[in-house]
């Protein structure tokens, strides 16, 4: 029969297999829950990193010495302190943090703990290879870190190494090995500086805490001397400077002031002035009468308008209604008469007179026009040259008050200036003679009585947190390499293949079994109304719809590889169509490795191979009733070719007689891969279910597998999916074919059977 029931995906149609068993996997690794049943599933790998990274915390515990922490306090205030130069700082109490900050860093300046060191007289014996007293098991192991990052760094790179002054190097750890078990923060949210210093002797980790105190606070007052003298001398300097500046300016101003009558200059300024907006407003009326006359000019061009000119005088207006009365009484003559009559004529003879004159009058009208445009224009000219020559005049005398102006504001900042730097050198040196009071002790080091490392809970759970993070990251990475098929929808929508039902692998020991008097791995029938026998009972109903038309009567139970539970899933699927009251006979045709008759704990032979062979009939073989309604067929003697006695004509015959005998008819084979047994037999079956073990089941030998049956047309109905496999498989447990492909002949196949 022809597979129609499973249609790939279409739009994965064009891809290839190998694509989409990749996308397959993509998607999956998207899913969270997915990555949480990973992690419980290698827990045993997170259990073990946790627990060697706890041993090895306790192992640095064991090494580590203990480590006392001293702290002082100091107040700093800078709002309180003296200002030098006498200005205020506009930013206010705003900058204290950062001046805080500021003042962290130069306690612990390399500076500052060479006083530290050099007062106390820290490390005059020691030698300056001697490793740190005081460090944790994190910092050794920063420490190790380093070295042997430096140690790889000479091995890669050659170079000359200078022979370096050990006083020099002595100084260099002393300091560093100061400031390694130094730590200066500021108090949140406060004004105040704690400084912690870490040793091995709690007294010394007081006094050098103490000591670094001390030594800010004397740092301070030698700046602020420092400070006070320099800022003192340079306000003396500049008010020498001032000083004479200030009398300069004022002899200058003296000698200006009677070179020039500065109020005469003033009054001048303003007449000149008053006499530039003047011609200003004669410059402009006399443009506009330009304007006015080029307008009329313009105008005389066109005759229309010039005889609107014209008519503007009473004498040519006259003359201009009695040439329209002539024109209107000559009309009306022609009327009744020719041109040749005489008032015809004469009234010809007065247009022609008047018409003269008025061409007379318009031409004497047109120069008068231009006569005046001339005048206006050089009348114009001279107002220009007299305003430009007023601007110049106001120009020098502005000029003239702006020196003045600037030599009086230079004298008048001088004297301010002057006064300004007298009030500060006074502020300086009345400041002078105060402490720096904005900084002071708040409490001085207390000697520890207890250490402050190794800290034995927070150092095992620092391990214990690597650990785990270790181990849960090694299953996250193996989990995202890991091929295995771990959701049903994968398979459902890359290969086309659905979902009859999902059992879970019993997890029940053998020794449960016997003592309770049952067999192993027939959950359906020791235990019926557990969840496994259930499981069962939900995949039967699902095979009896699995094919359109008539349920099917022959079952093939494959799988892809050893080891997935096929045969377990076989047995009980029998024994629940069995308690529905089907005659049913479930068939062991794995003749290479069968392992069926220990479940029934019937004997192997005489069995399928001898019917095949010939060498028993089918009644023979049949044992009847080992559970009610279950017939069973067991797989005989191994034989050497078991894949030519499936395929032979014999066994297609038997089939078609058992069809007639029972109503559902079980058939365990051998797996899929590398075996060509179960292809032979999947053309002779109804239908074929694949037993795939989620999470162990490789996608791409399922994908192999289902390829070969398309390539001979093989009936699969879809997959049945145990949901858990066992790391290691129990004594006795029936369908455990243990890893790979472990298949064998005679004797030695039977014993590992």
């Amino acid at each position: 029969m022809q597979n129609n029931d499973r249609q790939p995906d279409p739009q994965h149609a064009s891809l290839g297999r190998a694509e989409l068993i990749d996308e397959a996997i993509q998607e999956e690794g998207t899913d969270l829950r997915e990555y949480a049943r990973a992690l419980l599933h290698r827990k045993w790998l997170i259990a073990f990193c946790t627990l060697i990274a706890i041993v090895l915390g306790a192992i640095q515990l064991r090494k580590a010495e203990p480590v006392y922490a001293a702290s002082a306090t100091l107040k700093y205030d800078p709002g309180s302190a003296p200002v030098v130069s006498g200005f205020e700082d506009p930013a206010g109490n705003g900058r204290v943090v950062d001046e805080i900050k500021t003042q962290i860093e130069v306690i612990q300046s390399p500076r500052m703990i060479r006083r530290v060191i050099d007062a106390l007289g820290l490390y005059r014996t020691m030698n300056v290879t001697t490793e740190s007293e005081a460090k944790t098991p994190l910092a050794r192991f920063a420490s190790g870190v380093k070295k042997a990052g430096g140690s790889i760094g000479r091995m890669l790179v050659s170079f000359d190494e200078e022979k370096l002054d050990p006083e020099l190097l002595r100084t260099q750890w002393q300091e560093r090995h100061l400031f390694e078990n130094l730590e200066v923060k500021q108090v949140r949210d406060t004004k105040v500086i704690e400084i912690t210093v870490y040793d091995r002797r709690p007294q010394q980790a007081a006094r050098i805490a103490d000591e670094f105190c001390n030594q800010y606070i004397q740092g301070l007052l030698t700046e602020k001397l420092a400070a006070y003298h320099e800022a003192s001398t340079f306000f003396a300097n500049q008010l020498k400077d001032a000083r004479v500046r200030l009398t300069e300016s004022e002899n200058k101003i003296q000698n200006y002031s009677g070179n020039s009558n500065m109020k005469v200059l003033e009054q001048n300024l303003e007449i000149a002035e008053k006499t530039l907006t003047d011609l200003s407003a004669d410059i402009e009326k006399t443009k506009n009468e330009i304007a006015q006359f080029e307008a009329e000019g313009t105008a005389e061009k066109t005759e229309t308008l010039l005889n609107m000119l014209v008519a503007k005088d009473p004498k040519y207006s006259s003359m201009q209604q009695r040439l329209n009365e002539l024109k209107i009484e000559r009309v009306r003559l022609l009327a009744n008469n020719t041109a040749d009559h005489p008032d015809v004529v004469r009234i010809d003879k007065e247009t022609k007179v008047l018409q003269t004159q008025l061409t007379e009058a318009m031409g004497e009208l047109q120069k008068d026009s231009q006569a005046k445009l001339e005048i206006t224009r050089i009348t114009l000219k001279g107002l220009q040259q007299r305003f430009n020559d007023q601007e110049e005049i106001i120009s020098r005398m502005k000029k003239e008050l702006v020196e003045y102006d600037i030599m009086k504001g230079d004298a008048d900042s001088m004297r301010e200036l002057y006064s300004a730097l007298l009030d500060r050198s006074k502020k300086v040196d009345l400041s002078s003679e105060f402490n720096p009071s904005y900084v002071t002790i708040l409490s001085n080091a207390k000697v520890p009585e207890f250490p402050n490392s190794p800290r034995v809970g927070r150092t095992i759970l620092l391990f214990a947190l690597f650990g785990f993070t270790l181990g849960a990251s090694l299953v996250l990475i193996v989990h995202k390499f890991d091929r295995s098929i771990k959701e049903p929808r994968i398979v459902e929508s890359r290969l086309g293949l659905p979902t009859l039902g999902t059992v879970p692998h019993l997890r029940t020991s053998q020794k449960v079994f016997q003592r309770k008097g049952a067999r192993p791995a027939l959950v359906t029938d020791f235990d019926p109304k557990s969840l496994q026998a259930e499981s069962y009972r939900v995949l039967r109903t699902s095979l009896q719809y699995s094919s359109a038309g008539r349920p099917p009567q022959v079952l093939l139970v494959s799988s892809c590889l050893p080891q997935e539970g096929k045969s377990t899933v076989a047995v009980n699927l029998a024994l629940s169509f069995s308690q529905r009251g089907d005659r049913v006979l479930f068939i062991d045709a794995d003749l290479k490795m069968p392992s069926t008759h220990r479940i029934f704990e019937r004997p192997r032979v005489p069995g399928l191979s001898d019917v095949l062979a010939g060498q028993q009939g089918l009644d023979a073989v049949i044992v009847g009733n080992v559970f009610p309604n279950l017939d069973y067929i067991p797989a005989g003697p191994n034989v050497p070719c078991p894949g030519d006695l499936l395929e032979s004509r014999t066994m297609g015959d038997t089939l078609a007689d058992l069809r007639r005998r029972y109503d559902i008819i079980i058939v365990d084979s051998a797996p899929l891969g590398g075996m060509a047994d179960t292809i032979v037999l999947s053309r002779m079956v109804d239908g074929l279910c694949l037993v795939v073990n989620r999470g162990k089941t490789p996608m791409d030998a399922l994908t192999k597998v289902v390829g070969t049956l398309d390539r001979v047309q093989a009936h699969v109905l879809g997959v049945i999916y145990n949901s858990r496999h066992r790391t290691a498989p129990q004594a006795g447990d029936p369908g455990s074919y243990g890893y790979g492909y472990g298949y064998g002949y005679g004797a030695k196949a039977e014993e590992k059977a």
